[in-house]
């Protein structure tokens, strides 16, 4: 075997056993469903800032029958955006973000730009959303790592 073939062979070892051990101990989110639209997706990640993953787990449900599209949530002002997210914490923040994100999204009728630099100029575009972006949407390949993996 060459260099190659030796480092394929890793890539391949490692694959197959994380999705072994995910598939026996993975949690369920609605994000992870087969079924989330691009707009769960980015909403999730948003929401998954600085928050437990089985919090806002709990928590998207009942936001997602409220707040289905970018429609509807660019329809909301900025105080109903504060106060149904406060069970995440850093609601001001948070929701006044949420509600800029959901201003420029009703502007561009849901749709985000395919350029990493455009998209980042968008609110609560960091680093990290758009990497989740190109990557779940775009089917680009992105990076994901956020700071619990840093040593």
């Amino acid at each position: 075997m060459n260099i190659k073939e030796v480092h394929e062979a890793k890539i391949k070892f490692f694959q197959k056993n994380l999705l072994s051990w995910y598939s026996e101990n993975g949690r369920n989110f609605p994000w992870r469903k087969e079924s989330a639209k691009n707009y769960e997706l980015i909403i999730a990640e948003v929401f998954l800032q600085r928050t437990r993953a089985e919090t806002v787990g709990r928590f998207l449900p009942s936001f997602f029958i409220k707040y289905p599209s970018w429609k509807k949530l660019g329809d909301a002002k900025e105080e109903e955006l504060q106060e149904i997210i406060k069970p995440l914490g850093l609601y001001k923040q948070r929701g006044t973000r949420l509600y800029k994100l959901a201003q420029e999204l009703k502007i561009r009728k849901g749709r985000f730009p395919k350029e990493r630099n455009q998209i980042e100029e968008i609110s609560m575009m960091g680093q990290y959303i758009t990497n989740a972006y190109e990557l779940y949407v775009l089917k680009k390949k992105s990076p994901l790592l956020d700071v619990n993996m840093a040593i």
